[in-house]
């Protein structure tokens, strides 16, 4: 190997090192930020504003390091990058929380969101779509104007159900020959002030894979309107609580969850979580000392959360040693990224594999979903 290659290799160890670090830290600021939310039951409007705004700068940071990483790798498909079901209500409000520090003054904002159920999809690219609608009205128009946020669901003969997501401007329109080319790559009306021609044909190629569509409606000194619409489950949210509910009431032992995490911050945030959904937490910040203490009360356990990045026994040892001492309690493994330990470890019985940062609220429901489904089977 050349003095260069070997350069270049040690560089990128260095890199990986970094974002390895950074993904820890980021998903320790998120937890304490969700707790905060969660302990703050009905904060001050401003003080809810200002933790919306710091959550969606700690998940944009997220994707900006999970972006850097994929310059060195293949590229994921747009279903492995971190498809869930995500609350729109609550993604679109705090959207709404940030945007409104970036609109001029000289700009009127108005937001209705009507819609109380989730989207299956990626959801920071899905916010970025809307983001970028917004940010091409606010330089639509050229002095004073209006631009309105909404969103509301739809439901067809079939019973399907689908949720609609527009941005209206009062801004300077778009003639009528020019709106079926502005999803065309490079094609920018706005080059004179720097436009690129790279937002709104990736904007449709992120709504095509989400199995959705995107419309345009304008006329020149007229404003426009663009909407997005996308399958939606307005009662995945209601079945995802009153499954809790059925949870808490039925179960009187709290589960026993083990967490194995050297980083300290996330092992507290994570006790922290566990605490606050009904759980039991078992955290250990060294790998040996759980697997001690797993040999005489592993039967105890409903529930491993394991971080595969581990200094004394890695965690693809200790998960293999998990799964000869105690076969039957699911294991979770996170990390911060989908590496090929992880993809070995999800085919060898991985219940579920989650990539740094981790949003807490979303891995809790997950867990105690999955211990709920194993004491049904048993029963």
């Amino acid at each position: 190997m050349s003095e260069l290659s070997k350069k270049r290799l040690s560089a990128r160890d260095r890199g990986s090192g970094i974002a390895h670090d950074a993904n820890n830290m980021l998903s320790a600021t998120i937890g304490h930020l969700q707790l905060l939310e969660k302990i703050l039951t009905s904060p001050d409007p401003a003080v809810q504003k200002h933790l919306d705004a710091a959550l969606f700068g700690c998940h944009h940071i997220a994707q900006l390091l999970a972006e850097w990483r994929s310059h060195s790798k293949v590229r994921k498909s747009a279903q492995e990058e971190e498809w869930k079901y995500f609350p729109l209500e609550k993604t679109l409000g705090r959207l709404t929380n940030m945007i409104s520090t970036l609109i001029p003054e000289r700009i009127t904002f108005h937001s209705s969101i009507e819609v109380a159920g989730k989207v299956h999809g990626h959801e920071y690219k899905i916010e970025q779509t809307v983001l970028n609608f917004i940010l091409n009205a606010v330089q639509a128009i050229p002095e004073q104007g209006e631009i309105e946020l909404r969103a509301f669901s739809l439901s067809d003969a079939k019973g399907r159900n689908s949720v609609v997501i527009s941005v209206r401007d009062t801004g300077v329109g778009i003639p009528a020959e020019k709106i079926s080319k502005i999803f065309r790559p490079k094609y920018s009306s706005k080059k004179q002030r720097g436009g690129s021609g790279l937002g709104l044909p990736m904007c449709q190629e992120i709504i095509r894979e989400h199995r959705g569509k995107i419309s345009v409606d304008s006329k020149p000194d007229a404003g426009a309107t663009f909407a997005i619409e996308l399958p939606f489950f307005p009662e995945q949210q209601e079945l995802a609580e009153s499954s809790d509910e059925g949870m808490s009431s039925e179960q009187e032992r709290k589960p026993q969850v083990m967490v194995v995490d050297d980083t300290p911050s996330l092992l507290s945030v994570m006790e922290g979580f566990l605490e606050e959904y009904g759980m039991e937490p078992r955290a250990f910040s060294d790998s040996r000392e759980a697997l001690h203490w797993s040999t005489q009360h592993g039967n105890e356990l409903d529930l491993i959360v394991l971080d595969l990045n581990l200094p004394e026994v890695s965690g693809k040892e200790s998960f293999y040693r998990y799964k000869e001492m105690i076969p039957d309690v699911p294991i979770l493994v996170y990390s911060g990224e989908r590496s090929e330990d992880a993809e070995e470890l999800l085919r060898e019985g991985a219940a579920q594999f989650l990539e740094k940062p981790i949003d807490f609220e979303e891995t809790m429901l997950w867990i105690r979903d999955t211990i709920e489904k194993k004491h049904s089977q048993s029963e």
